[in-house]
C-alpha cells in the first residue's frame, strides 16, 4: 500500500510538473511552460497607444468584459485559466507576427469600454541589416541607456515615439516593456544606425526586392568584440537566394567562396531597383554544403559563414549538382538522394564531364547510369543515377576496380 501510494504520489508530481502554469507561488498552481508576450496590457492602459515587435501581445482585463475585437481584425484567442491564477479577469491574446496598427475594444456588461490603438512591427536586429517593403511597419525598441537615432523621414513615417505602455513576459509578469518607437516604410532609401555604448551598427533598408531573397546580411559594420568582428552567419538551402548590403550607391566589390562553386553571383537586376543610400548585391548558395563567403568593398571585407544541408558521408570534393537539395542520406554504407527541378538530361550532362574532372574517373557511364572513381585510388569509388526529378548516389569506401567500357 505505502508502495502505490508513493507511486502515485509521484505521479501526480510529474503531471503537475508537466502542465503549464503562470505563476508557481499559486495554490494549487503547476510549474510548466509560462507562455510570454512581449506586450502585456491591463485596464490602466485603455485609451493609451502601445508598440509591440509581434512576439506576441496580450490583455488582462476586467473579468466582466467577455468579448475582445481588433479592426482590422485578428483572431482573438481567449486564454483558459484552470488554476483561477488571475480571479474575477479576462485574459485575451492575439496572433503573433501580424504587422500594422490596429484598434482594440473589448465590451461586457454594466462596464464601459476598454480601448487601446496597437502598433505592431518587425523588430530591428543587431547586427544584421533589415530590409523593409514600402508599406511595412517596423519597431526600434531601446533601454535607458541607449543613444539609437531615430529613423528620418521621408524615408519612415513615424507612428508612435517612445512608447513605453504595458508589461513584458507572462501574464503575471511585472516587468515593464523597453520603450519603442513604430514607423512605416515610405519611401525607397536606406539608413545606417549606430550605438555608442555597445559599438554596434545596423542598416535599415526600403526596397523592393523580389520574395526569393531569403536572407540579407548588412555589410555596414559588424558587433565589435575584443577578439574582432565575428562571421556573419546563415543557414540556408540549395538554390537559396540572399544578399549583402553594402552602405553607399553602385560601390564596386569583389569576393570568393570556398568551396568555389558554393555561391552564384546573380546579376543586379535579380534583386529589383537599387534603393537610394545602399546596394544589394545579390547571390544564390549552389550546393548543400557548408561554405564561407567573402565579400570585399575599399575599406572593409564581409564574411559570411554559410550552413547548408543535412551534411553528407560524400567526401568533400565531390561535384554536387547546381540548387540540389538532399532528400535523405544514410552513412553505412554512403547513400546519398538528391531532388532537383531539372531535368535528366540537364542532370547527364553536368555529371558526364564533372565525374572525370580533377581526382574524379568517369569508368561507365550507360544512359542514366555512372560509375565512378578516384584517380589516386581506384578502389574507392561508386555509382551515380539519374532519374524524372532525382538523383541517387552510391558512395563506397572501398569499392570494386570497375572494368572499362
Amino acid at each position: 500500500m505505502r508502495r502505490a501510494l508513493a507511486l502515485a504520489s509521484i505521479l501526480v508530481s510529474l503531471f503537475m510538473i508537466g502542465c503549464g502554469g503562470e505563476n508557481c507561488q499559486q495554490p494549487g498552481a503547476a510549474c510548466g511552460t509560462t507562455p510570454r508576450y512581449d506586450l502585456v496590457l491591463n485596464e490602466a492602459d485603455s485609451g493609451k497607444t502601445g508598440v509591440s515587435a509581434g512576439a506576441g501581445v496580450a490583455f488582462l482585463l476586467d473579468g466582466r468584459r467577455d468579448h475582445l475585437v481588433t479592426s482590422p481584425a485578428l483572431g482573438v484567442k481567449k486564454i483558459d485559466d484552470p488554476y483561477n491564477q488571475f480571479p474575477g479577469r479576462h485574459a485575451f491574446a492575439l496572433p503573433t507576427y501580424q504587422f500594422g496598427g490596429f484598434d482594440v475594444v473589448a465590451t461586457g456588461s454594466n462596464i464601459a469600454p476598454f480601448t487601446f490603438h496597437l502598433v505592431i512591427g518587425r523588430g530591428l536586429p543587431y547586427p544584421n541589416g533589415t530590409v523593409l517593403h514600402r508599406g511595412d511597419v517596423v519597431v526600434q525598441e531601446f533601454g535607458p541607456g541607449d543613444r539609437l537615432p531615430p529613423l528620418r523621414s521621408p524615408t519612415f513615417d513615424l507612428l508612435a515615439d517612445a512608447a513605453s505602455v504595458g508589461k513584458e513576459g507572462g501574464l503575471l509578469s511585472d516587468q515593464p516593456a523597453m520603450p519603442r518607437r513604430a514607423y512605416r516604410a515610405a519611401r525607397f532609401g536606406a539608413q545606417l544606425l549606430s550605438n555608442q555604448r555597445d559599438g554596434y551598427l545596423y542598416g535599415v533598408v526600403v526596397a523592393d526586392t523580389p520574395p526569393a531573397f531569403r536572407a540579407f546580411v548588412d555589410g555596414g559594420g559588424q558587433v565589435r568584440y575584443p577578439g574582432g568582428p565575428v562571421p556573419y552567419s546563415l543557414i540556408l538551402g540549395a538554390g537559396d537566394r540572399f544578399a549583402v548590403i553594402i552602405t553607399g550607391d553602385a560601390q564596386q566589390v569583389t569576393w570568393t567562396s570556398v568551396p568555389a562553386d558554393a555561391v552564384e553571383r546573380l546579376p543586379d537586376g535579380e534583386i529589383g531597383p537599387q534603393p537610394p543610400g545602399a546596394t544589394l548585391v545579390p547571390f544564390r548558395l549552389m550546393v548543400e554544403r557548408n561554405a564561407t563567403l567573402q565579400v570585399r568593398t575599399r575599406s572593409r571585407t564581409i564574411t559570411v559563414s554559410i550552413e547548408s544541408g543535412m551534411g553528407t558521408c560524400l567526401p568533400d570534393d565531390f561535384p554536387l549538382y547546381p540548387a540540389a537539395r538532399t532528400t535523405s542520406v544514410f552513412n553505412h554504407p554512403c547513400r546519398v538522394d538528391m531532388g532537383t527541378i531539372d531535368s535528366p538530361a540537364q542532370v547527364i550532362a553536368f555529371y558526364s564531364l564533372r565525374l572525370d574532372e580533377g581526382d574524379w574517373h568517369l569508368a561507365s557511364a550507360r544512359d542514366s547510369a555512372f560509375i565512378f572513381s578516384r584517380r589516386s585510388n581506384p578502389t574507392i569509388g561508386g555509382t551515380l543515377e539519374v532519374d524524372s526529378a532525382a538523383i541517387h548516389i552510391r558512395f563506397n569506401r572501398e569499392f570494386p576496380t570497375p572494368t572499362p567500357s
